[in-house]
């Protein structure tokens, strides 16, 4: 798995390590973001002889977290995109602290589906034979009360939470709170369609930061810029001054002064 960044599009890392023994039969390995940005669930990863779900933390990219319960590989997983407030946890305020959790859910080849939180070292929920070939693929609902799965027997199954199953919803504003550390909801954050694109916008911040440089030193007197000597070079000499005829009534016969 490779991280990139956005800013300058370069490579931040390359894991490698959770994968060295995975088994190439899978069709997708489909990761998966948590929703306060700080993990990356990547699917097909194997702990010994056992396949996994790795969790990746974020800035140390370390993988020291697996999700072990499923016979086949994992090909995809699918983290709820709201957040959760633990059942058991005490009020905001109290001296024990706010508990929030986030929930993914993983499944594969073996047809199981399994669904985890990040308190509990076991699964909350585990469902077999949920479908009559290989899952395909997830996707949670907008309000996370939901789960879809589609399977390659072209069937589709809903999951559905009541209140109270998967915990207390964090405010949706509160939840962007999380995000707002990684960068999230910054404006005018394009990304180019081609490296044509991006070499333009690379020379546009370079011309923009030179810019009050030119600016300084053409307020405290500085030599012209490149342009202004092009325009008029200092080496190529004035025009001779017209010819003035003088007549001197004085001296016979006249001459021509040359001035």
């Amino acid at each position: 798995m490779k991280i990139w960044r956005t800013t300058d599009f370069a490579l931040e890392k390359t894991i490698s390590q959770p994968f060295h023994n995975s088994p190439s039969t899978t069709y997708f390995r489909r990761p998966s973001w948590s929703p306060d940005g700080s993990h990356i669930a990547a699917a097909n990863a194997m702990n010994g002889p056992v396949s996994t779900v790795v969790i990746i933390d974020r800035g140390t990219w370390n993988s020291d977290i697996s999700l072990i319960g499923h016979e086949s590989p994992v090909e995809v997983t699918a983290f709820n995109p709201r957040m959760f407030r633990a059942a058991n946890s005490g009020p905001v305020n109290s001296e024990g602290g706010q508990q929030w959790i986030t929930i993914i859910a993983c499944a594969g080849q073996d047809r199981v589906l399994s669904i985890w939180n990040t308190l509990n070292p076991r699964p909350l929920v585990i469902t077999q034979d949920i479908a009559e070939k290989s899952i395909s693929d997830l996707c949670w609902s907008p309000e996370g009360m939901s789960l879809f799965i589609s399977s390659y027997d072209g069937s589709i199954t809903v999951c559905i939470f009541e209140e109270g199953d998967l915990g207390k919803p964090l405010p949706l504003e509160e939840n962007v709170q999380f995000l707002v550390r990684y960068g999230h909801d910054r404006h005018g954050i394009l990304l180019p369609e081609s490296p044509a694109q991006l070499e333009l916008e690379m020379k546009s911040k370079e011309k923009e930061a030179e810019a009050p440089a030119k600016m300084m030193a053409a307020l405290m007197g500085a030599a012209p810029s490149p342009m202004q000597e092009t325009s008029t070079p200092a080496n190529i000499p004035k025009p001779p001054s017209p010819l003035k005829t003088v007549s001197n009534p004085s001296i016979t016969p006249p001459f021509t002064l040359l001035c």
